[in-house]
């Protein structure tokens, strides 16, 4: 039997995204629960879980709206905390990565088609460059990618 990671996208203040995917590969379905409390969070997890059934899960991976601090992210627009702890307790595993939103998505963007990005510089694309991402969501949102730890440098100008 093998086992899936869990993913959960808690971000934009009314509904969560959950998925199961292989290690290292894209999630086939996608579920989308409204979510007005921790209660609501809880009871779509462990729904999501069962119409799946029951998969033994090797992590979780969640993206936030927030940051994770002293084991703990602060929802401001979901009105409850997520603790680290409880979530390993809520999914029975070791194994919790919580990243904000936009850096998940920016650690995502090596992995997308050509046809799934866009090049907003001239010139020929290498694999190498900084990869951005920038998007709305309950605010402005933003990451930067530099792979192999190259160095870059950044200005507002750069994206004019």
């Amino acid at each position: 039997m093998t086992t899936k990671v869990f993913l959960c996208n808690i971000s934009n203040g009314a509904y969560i995204s959950l998925a199961l995917a292989e290690p290292g590969q894209r999630p086939k379905s996608i579920g989308r629960y409204a979510c007005a409390s921790y209660e609501d969070f809880r009871q779509a997890v462990l729904t999501f879980l069962h119409d799946n059934g029951l998969p033994r899960l090797s992590g979780a991976a969640f993206s936030t709206s927030g940051w994770e601090t002293d084991g703990q992210v602060d929802l401001v627009h979901y009105g409850f905390t997520l603790r680290r702890e409880a979530l390993r307790g809520l999914l029975n595993v070791h194994r919790v990565n919580v990243v904000n939103e936009f850096v998940a998505k920016a650690l995502a963007l090596p992995n997308l088609a050509t046809d799934e990005r866009i090049q907003v510089c001239d010139g020929q694309a290498m694999p190498e460059q900084v990869m951005v991402i920038l998007g709305p969501t309950i605010g402005f949102g933003g990451a930067l990618l530099a792979l192999r730890g190259r160095p870059f440098r950044f200005s507002a100008g750069d994206l004019a």
